[in-house]
């Protein structure tokens, strides 16, 4: 029931996020992921340094995660 729950927000999300945020978050992803490779760093290792969980740098790197920024 949980993993199912899990799906269902997780596609509501997707669907409320607008096209151009979807894409936006996909490229970045693809740069983070590029950045991390080519450190040769883990995820977790990353996750680690940026204080954040293993689970959510995963769906930030996939772009099925927005991220905030601050100035």
């Amino acid at each position: 029931a949980i993993r199912l729950s899990s799906r269902i927000a997780k596609l509501v999300r997707r669907i409320l996020m607008t096209e151009r945020e979807h894409q936006l978050s996909i490229l970045i992803g693809e740069m983070i992921r590029a950045a991390r490779d080519e450190l040769k760093l883990s995820q977790e290792e990353v996750a680690e340094l940026a204080e954040l969980s293993y689970g959510h740098f995963g769906r930030l790197e996939r772009g099925e995660r927005s991220m905030k920024l601050y100035t």
